[in-house]
């Protein structure tokens, strides 16, 4: 059997290193650069779950997918050499205005139900912890919480991995090659091209926020946008902290290098990656207010991503309901790389005709 996979993000990636693993033979196509999109512009945290008692479909996805990035971790450095650097480092959520301290102690409730561990940081426990951030970020703080569980990779790290195991196992990759069409006419599903026609028995279409244009025939309810995100990058001579701090949607990731991720933002700007002076201004009061070691002095690089978001904010993850041959495994928005191990496995279930490991109904492309 040979199956085709449209969009060669950390999600296409992962899909196609495990159907190949199966013995399968597996095309994959990308309109640039495998790995070059959201994938690779993100700073890696997989957010704690809930691992006890998960009864939504979406939350059983997170707590398979957190499981499965620590063994693929494992793997890919056994396969390649290659270390994407999975650190169970913990994340420290912090509030600094009224507003953000109401709604952060307003979730205890919720991480309670959901049996996520965490636990209230007094100032004392900040600075004990985390030494570089000083008095005066400490002082600003209302409330804090740390998650023992939070976790990072290294996202550039993770794709380069997952691009040698792909090739490791002979998955063919087409780069720089758009899928302009797909024809379920005959018996043989063609993807036509800008560089010919390609045929497979199935397809399976994981091109994030460019999959709404090839789906739309045949899910026309499916709308996946474009969400840009903004992203800072500072250099330190050293480590200076261990945690991921995070405030809102907004995050400071160290790395083991010194290398600091600053970001995010969300802006709906279309298909329009270019930067906004204005954006970045913000993030780097926020870094620099955090840590004063992050300044314009200590800023390398920035860039921005597009995340794929839904109509719901949840993942369309399945098989068509009337096309078999068409497998869907987009929309998954701020959480494209946490969420790309348990996708893979379900979604690599279904190509295999095996019933999935839970009840994916809430997920379908079709809902």
């Amino acid at each position: 059997m040979r199956v085709s996979v449209i969009g060669g993000g950390v999600i296409g990636l992962t899909i196609a290193l495990r159907l190949s693993q199966r013995g399968i033979d597996v095309s994959l196509f990308d309109s640039g650069c495998v790995g070059g999109e959201a994938s690779w512009a993100g700073a890696g945290i997989l957010p704690a779950v809930n691992r006890i008692d998960p009864l939504h479909a979406l939350d059983r996805l997170k707590h398979i997918s957190f499981d499965l990035h620590a063994e693929l971790a494992v793997e890919l450095l056994e396969l390649t050499g290659i270390d994407n650097q999975w650190s169970q480092c913990g994340g420290i959520h912090f509030a600094t205005t009224l507003g953000e301290a109401a709604a952060l102690r307003g979730s205890r409730d919720y991480w309670n139900h959901e049996s996520i561990p965490f636990r209230e940081l007094t100032p004392a426990d900040i600075r004990r912890m985390e030494p570089a951030l000083g008095e005066m970020a400490v002082g600003s703080l209302l409330t804090a919480f740390l998650f023992p569980d939070e976790t990072q990779i290294r996202n550039p790290k993770h794709l380069q991995a997952l691009i040698a195991a792909c090739r490791q196992h002979q998955v063919e990759i087409h780069e720089n090659c758009e899928i302009l069409d797909i024809d379920f006419s005959s018996s043989a599903v063609t993807l036509i091209s800008d560089q010919g026609r390609f045929t497979s028995e199935r397809v399976c279409v994981a091109a994030g926020a460019w999959a709404s244009r090839l789906l739309q025939p045949v899910l026309p309810r499916i709308q996946v946008v474009p969400v840009k995100g903004h992203m800072l990058l500072f250099r330190l001579p050293q480590r200076r902290f261990t945690h991921i701090l995070n405030n809102g949607n907004r995050y400071i990731v160290p790395r083991n290098d010194g290398l600091v991720l600053v970001g995010s933002n969300e802006e709906e700007s279309g298909f329009d990656k270019s930067p906004s002076q204005e954006e970045i201004e913000r993030l780097l009061l926020f870094a620099e207010g955090t840590l004063a070691d992050l300044n314009t002095s200590t800023l390398v690089d920035s860039w921005t991503g597009l995340r794929p978001m839904s109509f719901d904010q949840m993942p369309f993850v399945g098989r068509h309901s009337e096309i078999d041959c068409l497998f869907v495994a987009t929309g998954h928005f701020r959480s494209g790389l946490h969420l790309s191990t348990g996708t893979a496995h379900l979604i690599t279930q279904l190509i295999c005709g095996e019933k999935p490991t839970f009840d994916i109904t809430a997920l379908r492309p079709s809902r």
